[in-house]
């Protein structure tokens, strides 16, 4: 990661928790959700909806993906 880049944010699961760390990470600069994985990739989608991100239906899917941290 070189200084221009944001930190990539990866996120298990859409419920309350992951939505409320979601709206947090948005707050900071140099911060992005890069990534969220769910059990179906519908329910990663429909996250993605409310926060850009790239969408995964499994959560082995997001830990092999190129963010910094999950």
């Amino acid at each position: 990661m070189s200084g221009n880049e944001n930190f990539r944010w990866g996120i298990i699961g859409t419920g309350g928790i992951a939505r409320t760390f979601a709206r947090d990470i948005a707050y900071l600069e140099g911060h992005e959700i890069a990534a969220v994985g769910s059990r179906t990739i519908m329910k990663s989608q429909e996250f993605t909806d409310e926060f850009p991100a790239t969408p995964f239906g499994s959560y082995e899917e997001l830990v092999a993906s190129d963010v910094d941290a999950i």
